[in-house]
């Protein structure tokens, strides 16, 4: 397509590029469909489903699934969501960001900062725009299972991929999409 010379071998491209050679790996990435679906099925699911369904009934749930790091940009999500519901006030007591963070693999001063900026989002947003019974940000900062995962999957409106700082291949699209096959007529019989 560039009109560059390359020579292809076992799922590696080389391209002679300005007296050079540049490597790219191909390396195709996906979720695995077994183990999904057997969750899927599982009856845990459709009780934590129902229990979600009636804990933000009448909500648009927007979801957020990160680890937690520095690279992640999940306080930046914050900070769009905040001023989404400035910029758009139809959406205050309607829309809720449910941000999920995955146990950080490290530690550090980055971290706890990073881990503290995120706290004050959260409580600065939820004082901000919430109301009785309503939270605009619900921060899950601890392991969550599978079966709760794909629940949240199954509920949520539609996932928000930030990978705002820096990011390599990320399956929350995937898994989402997976678990929101046929939802549509599972959560809302009077849609069309």
């Amino acid at each position: 397509m560039l009109g560059i010379e390359y020579q292809s071998k076992r799922g590696y491209i080389g391209l002679e590029y300005f007296g050079r050679t540049v490597g790219i790996k191909i390396m195709p990435v996906g979720v695995h469909m077994g183990q999904l679906q057997s969750v899927l099925r599982l009856p845990d699911r459709e009780w934590r489903v129902s229990e979600l369904q009636q804990q933000f009934e009448g909500k648009t749930v927007l979801l957020g699934v990160d680890d937690m790091d520095i690279f992640k940009g999940i306080n930046l999500k914050l900070l769009a969501f905040e001023n989404m519901l400035k910029t758009h006030p139809k959406w205050q007591g309607r829309a809720v960001l449910v941000q999920i963070a995955n146990p950080a693999r490290g530690r550090g001063k980055d971290l706890e900062a990073i881990q503290a900026e995120i706290q004050e989002s959260c409580e600065r947003i939820n004082g901000e725009f919430g109301q009785s019974g309503y939270s605009p940000v619900v921060f899950i900062d601890r392991d969550v299972s599978s079966v709760e995962k794909i629940a949240y999957y199954t509920l949520a409106e539609c996932v928000v991929v930030t990978a705002a700082v820096r990011d390599g291949m990320n399956l929350t699209p995937y898994e989402y999409i997976v678990c929101r096959q046929g939802a549509h007529r599972n959560l809302n019989p009077h849609r069309k």
